[in-house]
């Protein structure tokens, strides 16, 4: 079950989402990153997966809310995320 809140995305936040739109899905792991700076980035950390609020990927997600679908643009690759939850 999804928990909806009016919480919306910013640093510090763990988001879960769904990727829509690609032929791999899993190139984006259990889909559940921490947005957080260019500094703390790490996307391969085994435990909790960091993304920078500057990627294209995190600066698209920054004040996403619960249920936004937001359209990436990536190196000719095109495809949607879903905000699932964020805590």
């Amino acid at each position: 079950a999804v928990v909806i809140t009016t919480s919306s995305t910013n640093l510090g936040k763990k988001i879960k989402f769904e990727v829509i739109g690609v032929n791999e899905p899993d190139l984006f792991g259990d889909g559940e990153f921490l947005l957080v700076s260019s500094i703390e980035s790490n996307p391969f950390d085994p435990v909790t997966p960091k993304i920078s609020n500057e990627s294209q990927l995190g600066s698209a997600l920054m004040k996403a809310k619960i249920g936004d679908e937001i359209q990436i643009s990536n190196d000719n690759v095109f495809y949607t995320v879903k905000i699932l939850d964020i805590e």
